[in-house]
Formats: C-alpha cells, structure tokens, sequence
C-alpha cells in the first residue's frame, strides 16, 4: 500500500509541492522571521486595540471577504512583474549572478508569502462567520490586519529594488556588499555602494 501511494500522481505532486514550499520557506526566513516580523507584532497590537470591533461585531468578518480578494489579484499581478524582471537590465544587478538567496529572489519569496498570509486570512475569516468563537474572530482580525500590512512590505521590497537598479545605473558606483536574503528580517536590509574612480 506504502509503495503504490509513492508510486501515485498524486504522491508525486505532494512531493512537487513540499519542495517548493520548502524552498519558499527558507528563502523567506522561516518561522523567525514571521515572528519577529514588525507588521506581525503591528497586526497584533492594532487586534487588540479594536477588541469591540471584532469581539461582539461579525461584520468586520464580510468586509474582510470583500477586502482580501482584491488585495490577492494585487499580489498575483505583483509576482507578474517580478517575473517579467528577466529581460529587463535591473535582473542582471537583482539575480546576484543567479545566487540561490538572490535579492530578486528575496522579492518574489514575500511576495509568496504575501499571497499566502491572504488565502489563510481569508480561511480563517470563513471560520469566524461560521462559529461565534472571540479565538477564531482575533486571530482572523489580526490575519486580516497583517494581509493589510504586509503589502506595505512588499511595497518596500520594490523600493530596494528601485534603489538598487537606480544605484547600479550610475556608472562611477559599483555594488561590494551583498547579504543573504534569507537573513533578511524586515525592514530590508540594501547592499551597500561605493564610488570609484573610472579610467580614462
């Protein structure tokens, strides 16, 4: 039985999946950098603030149905265009000569973990109109609060990409200094520039 289910279609897209949920997971951090996130800890703080907006109130929950969708074609148009980067100069200064943990591949892990954070927010918020439970109703307030937020992160990532493309063009600055994006914890961390003189 063990043997055919590895042998089945569907054991072998488990596997493409886990793989590539794998890969996503360490570009983005892991569970250290969901945890010390800032817009984490901001959605928390602003959950708890709002309390009687959430506690006793089930209509945050239809606005957040209507809300999230939306914000999820955002995301998917994003990856789009981050997906487009390859035949556009800015790709060459973003891949890091194809490095695995490459900034542009940084950019697409949150990205990732964008639409993710909003298909689970929306789960979530499924299960707060379904049962009258404050557990279910804080923490699908808080997903939605942080679905919010972390579009203002992604809006950051393409901001160090700018600056990063925008640097690179000048011709007397050179990138020396680039960190591993899995080690990146918001807010981004850019490669640092100098100047050097050009021979004439």
């Amino acid at each position: 039985m063990s043997n055919a289910w590895h042998q089945s279609v569907f054991s072998k897209a488990f596997r493409g999946v886990g793989r590539s949920l794998s890969r996503y997971w360490v570009v983005y951090g892991g569970i250290e950098a969901v945890l010390t996130s800032p817009f984490l800890l901001l959605a928390a703080f602003i959950t708890l603030t709002c309390f009687p907006l959430w506690a006793h109130n089930s209509k945050w929950a239809s606005d957040a149905i209507s809300i999230i969708p939306a914000m999820l074609g955002f995301s998917v148009g994003a990856l789009a265009i981050i997906l487009a980067f390859p035949s556009s100069a800015i790709f060459k200064d973003l891949a890091e000569d194809g490095s695995p943990t490459s900034y542009f591949i940084g950019v697409a892990a949150r990205l990732v973990h964008f639409i993710y954070v909003q298909v689970f927010a929306i789960y979530i918020t499924l299960l707060a109109k379904t049962y009258d439970s404050t557990i279910v109703s804080f923490f699908g307030f808080m997903f939605l609060c942080y679905s919010v937020l972390s579009a203002a992160a992604v809006g950051m990532s393409f901001f160090g990409a700018a600056e990063i493309y925008n640097a690179s063009a000048m011709p007397s600055v050179m990138p020396v200094q680039k960190k591993r994006v899995s080690r990146y914890i918001y807010p981004l961390k850019l490669p640092r520039y100098r100047r050097r003189r050009v021979r004439r």
